[in-house]
């Protein structure tokens, strides 16, 4: 009991906050990653990389969404460093954690730009 303790605490802190996503209907079936662009008419100001694993673990039509921070902790002018580092995460910690849980994973493709 004491391992999932653990584990449950390094998931909140590692990859932040948990946020449900209600459905009234089922969705079509999309599992694998997925590669959103940005899109600011639907308030997505930078792209973002979507996990979902072959299996949903949720009850009735709700199935929790992990929002994974992407911050690569140098500021930088290229997004493509930022962009990368996102695909990283969603392959080291994404996909692994989508998978044990059979939740929705998703991290965005924002950046950090030296300069203003």
């Amino acid at each position: 009991m004491k391992r999932y303790l653990d584990l449950l605490i390094v998931v909140l802190l590692l990859c932040g906050s948990l946020f449900y996503v209600y459905g009234e209907s089922e969705p079509e079936t999309i599992a694998g990653l997925i590669k959103r662009p940005s899109n600011r008419d639907y308030g997505y100001d930078w792209p973002y990389y979507l996990y979902v694993p072959e299996r949903l673990a949720g009850p009735g039509g709700g199935v929790p969404l992990l929002v994974v921070p992407n911050n690569t902790g140098w500021m930088y002018d290229d997004f493509s460093i930022h962009d990368q580092a996102a695909l990283k995460e969603m392959e080291r910690i994404g996909q692994p954690f989508g998978d044990l849980l059979g939740i929705p994973v998703l991290i965005p493709s924002s950046r950090a730009p030296r300069t203003p």
